[in-house]
């Protein structure tokens, strides 16, 4: 997968920050939909020798608890309790994608079942 110099360049400056606890992914290319984030995961802290979570997979996220802007990133708090920080937005309506996230009434939406996932 190819990165653009922009991209690489917001990854090397979120890797390089704390973000209140340990980091579980960066997302390149997000965007939200229902209650998760999907995007290309780099730095995943479950990544592995036979490939599962490597960087530049893709990936959707269990369901956001929690957005909030940190340290000039997005950081998004999930129900299985990974931090994934959004490095990058879909060029197609990424960033559109979280301030329709933000619209949501939480009293009205509900969890994905766990067999989804």
């Amino acid at each position: 997968m190819k990165i653009s110099s922009y991209s690489r360049k917001r990854l090397y400056q979120a890797t390089g920050l704390w973000f209140g606890r340990p980091v579980t992914g960066y997302l390149l290319g997000a965007r939200i939909a229902a209650r998760s984030a999907f995007g290309r995961v780099f730095a995943h802290e479950k990544a592995d020798r036979f490939g599962r979570f490597a960087n530049g997979h893709r990936i959707i996220t269990s369901d956001i608890v929690r957005a909030e802007k940190l340290n000039d990133f997005w950081v998004l708090r999930t129900k299985s309790g990974s931090l994934y920080v959004l490095v990058t937005f879909d060029a197609a309506g990424g960033r559109r994608s979280l301030d329709a996230f933000f619209s949501l009434d939480p009293a009205v939406l509900q969890f994905t079942p766990a067999w989804l996932h």
